[in-house]
């Protein structure tokens, strides 16, 4: 079982650490914040089941793409349609 560890590192600023691969994010909210690494997140979910169904029944998913618009208001909340 792997664990993430996130760290606040002041000034707007994540390190996240994944213990099974050593693998550090830094992240600064003026680059990449929370909102856009759980959009992230989201994408490489959807084609990483898609391509798992695809490849169950012979289908392959080379160079599939994924597109996800994120909104929000101005006091930072999603906005849903």
């Amino acid at each position: 079982m792997g664990i993430i560890k996130t760290e606040y590192t002041g000034n707007l600023g994540i390190s996240t650490i994944y213990s099974l691969s050593e693998s550090t994010i830094l992240t600064k909210a003026s680059q990449f914040g929370p909102t856009d690494l759980m959009t992230v997140a989201l994408g490489s979910c959807i084609v990483t089941y898609i391509d798992f169904i695809a490849k169950k029944n012979n289908f392959t998913t080379e160079n599939t793409t994924v597109e996800i618009k994120k909104t929000m208001n101005a006091e930072g909340n999603f906005v849903t349609n």
